[in-house]
């Protein structure tokens, strides 16, 4: 889908912030920015998203209900700050981290979650909602190694956990 006016709105006191994430650079790229070429969504890539006003968001098109394959980068040079990736939940539920449908080869650890309310990043493994990546929802991985990673629809779950942001959803 691309990244349409509902997502990038204008207007005074209607200003946004819309970021991907760049693992080689170890930056987040601002969308505002034409030559980072922010103009689709891609699916199972993960967003930070800012609004200054409320309001609702369409997603048109087809669900997803088939695994979803990304790439995982792993280019940067720094041992540090190599392989940190930012995906997304794709589907229009919730996932569960602990479901053995996850093929998690080639990453290190566990995926993490910005829980504003903390201003931190929660291990999934740790936390106390049972490993639950909410609909829509943004999450981090550390690739051990670049190439193809699944997000299985196995592991899809019907579950309320709402996001791990502010209380405006």
């Amino acid at each position: 889908q691309s990244i349409s006016v509902g997502f990038t709105p204008t207007g005074v006191n209607n200003d946004y912030d819309f970021y991907a994430w760049d693992e080689l650079n170890y930056t987040w790229l601002n969308q505002k920015v034409g030559v980072n070429n922010i103009n689709t969504f891609g699916i199972g890539l993960g967003y930070i998203v800012a609004y200054q006003q409320a309001g609702t968001k369409i997603f048109a098109g087809n669900l997803n209900s088939a695994d979803i394959n990304v790439t995982l980068n792993f280019a940067n040079t720094t041992s540090s700050k190599k392989g940190w990736n930012l995906l997304g939940n794709p589907y229009p539920c919730a996932l569960d981290w602990s479901n053995a449908a996850w093929s998690k080869s080639k990453i290190d650890g566990d995926a993490k979650i910005w829980n504003s309310t903390s201003k931190n990043w929660l291990d999934l493994s740790l936390a106390t909602t049972a490993n639950i990546i909410p609909a829509n929802q943004g999450f981090i991985v550390k690739a051990n190694a670049g190439g193809s990673f699944t997000i299985p629809a196995a592991a899809r779950v019907h579950n309320a956990q709402g996001f791990y942001k502010s209380t405006s959803d």
